[in-house]
Order: structure tokens, then C-alpha cells, then sequence
């Protein structure tokens, strides 16, 4: 079976740096695995990208180029967080998780019986489709369980409403963070854009809760944020840098990229701060 390659460099104590990626190409994935990242955030919610072959093919580019892949599907949907991981994601994004209910839905959907619901082949990507000579289905079905990451995104009002009994819920990995939709749904509206005060108040208290969480349960600390061309507070394992890539020249505040040449050089230029 293939190893979780985000939670492996995490439990070495590694931070990580990735990329966002909202093209089809898998051209461009191995560049970005060949230039020294560590994952993907491979976007379908807000992408063209189904949740079938051409994603299997995507991630299967990524693994080949030694890049760990977290996958943001289209909706908290049972056979969509089912396939993305048999297809090799480390980790699925669900996006306007605003309750903990939420959160629960799609644990069930990531995990095998006795914690899920999630329906088990050893035909599949993720198992290597039980052609290892050594190959276990039971250690297969234990090993999931235990690697598959869970990330929940908080980009609603709602999920600061219920942050704590969301935070409280056993299997949830990590939280990423959604600034967009959440000054959107707090009426106004502007494109990741951290230091909005009513962002800014709602993701310091994240952070907090967060913290606390996460020394609560003796591990280390997951939640991922935006590069804005400085780092904002919260000590974090993840992070990417976004907008990447997808077809049309960008500007971030003071930062452009064209390309993810464009993006490996800003990377280069501010890793140290996140190190």
C-alpha cells in the first residue's frame, strides 16, 4: 500500500510548503514535485476537475514527482471523499464545514468500519491494488484508518459559532482556512485578504483554540494559511501558497505570479520565516 507522505514528514517534525493548483496538467504537478515541494492542494471544488480518472491521474502525476496530494472535493459527498482517497490523496479538504455534524459526515466517509462508513476494495489505487507480494487487507483497512488526514475548512460565520464542539470531534486532522467565502458571507466581500478585521478576529481565535487543541491531545499542530508575502500568527505544519496556477496572470497584494516558477521563487524568498 502507498504511505501517507504529508503525515510522515509531519511526524518528522517537518513544516511543509506546497502549492495550490487549480490546472488539469499534469505537466505542471511534476514540475511543482521536481522544483522541491512538498504536496499539492489540488483543487475540484472551484475547478473542472471531476472526481474520476482525470483526478486519479492527477494525483498518480504528483506521487511520481515525491509530492504528498491534499484534494479539496466539490462537497462533503460520501464517494467523493471515498474515491479521492482510493485514488492516493494523504488528505480531503471538505469545504463549508460549519458544524460539527459536518465535520462527523465526513470522517464517516474517510474512515473504514468500526469509525466510518467508507466502503473498502483492495482494488484500488491507495492499495496498490493488492499487487504487493506482501500485501495484508486487514493491515490495509488498519493502516488507512489510522494515516487518513481530515481537514475541515473554515469559511463560514457558522463554524466560529460552533468551534469548539467542532475542534472536539475525534478524527478531525487539521482546519485550513477559506478568508474569501467568509468575507463574503460577512458581507463583504474581498480575496484572501487575512488582515480584514472581521477576518482577521474570527482566524486569531482559530488559532487560540487551535493551540490549545492540539496540546489538549499531544500533537502537532496542523492548521494551514495563505502566504500573503508575510506570515500571519499561528504556528502551523502546513502551508501553501495561492493563487498558483490557472491559466491567467495574478496579483496577490504585492506578490505576482504567472507560474509556478514564479511561485518557486517567492517560496525561496520568504521559507526562512516559516521554518
Amino acid at each position: 500500500m502507498r504511505e501517507n507522505l504529508i503525515r510522515r514528514k509531519l511526524e518528522e517534525g517537518k513544516t511543509l510548503m506546497g502549492m495550490g493548483v487549480f490546472t488539469g496538467s499534469p505537466v505542471i504537478i511534476e514540475m511543482i514535485g521536481y522544483s522541491g515541494f512538498d504536496f499539492i492542494f489540488l483543487e475540484t471544488e472551484h475547478t473542472a476537475v471531476p472526481i474520476a480518472t482525470e483526478l486519479r491521474n492527477l494525483i498518480t502525476a504528483a506521487n511520481s514527482a515525491g509530492l504528498g496530494v491534499i484534494c479539496r472535493v466539490k462537497y462533503n459527498d460520501e464517494v467523493m471523499i471515498r474515491q479521492a482517497f482510493e485514488f492516493g490523496a494523504d488528505a480531503v479538504v471538505v469545504p463549508h464545514c460549519r458544524t460539527a455534524e459536518d465535520v462527523r459526515k465526513m470522517i464517516r466517509a474517510a474512515k473504514f468500519p468500526p469509525l466510518g462508513v467508507r466502503g473498502a476494495a483492495s482494488d484500488v489505487r491507495a492499495a496498490h491494488y493488492g499487487c504487493d507480494a506482501d500485501f495484508n487487507y486487514q493491515e490495509f483497512l488498519k493502516k488507512t484508518n489510522e494515516d487518513t488526514l481530515c481537514i475541515a475548512l473554515a469559511e463560514d460565520p457558522e463554524f466560529f459559532d460552533n468551534m469548539e464542539e467542532i475542534l472536539s470531534v475525534p478524527g478531525l486532522s487539521a482546519v485550513s482556512l477559506g478568508p474569501s467565502d467568509l468575507s463574503l458571507a460577512l458581507g463583504n466581500p474581498d480575496t484572501y485578504n487575512l488582515d480584514m478585521p472581521e477576518v482577521k478576529v474570527r482566524f486569531e481565535k482559530l488559532y487560540q483554540a487551535a493551540r490549545e487543541w492540539n496540546n489538549k491531545i499531544h500533537r502537532k499542530g496542523m492548521l494551514s494559511y495563505q502566504i500573503s508575502g508575510k506570515q500571519i500568527s499561528g504556528k502551523t505544519g502546513v502551508a501553501k501558497v495561492t493563487p498558483v496556477f490557472n491559466g491567467c496572470f495574478q496579483q496577490k497584494k504585492d506578490v505576482y505570479m504567472s507560474s509556478p516558477l514564479d511561485a518557486i521563487t517567492f517560496w525561496n524568498q520568504v521559507k526562512e520565516s516559516f521554518l
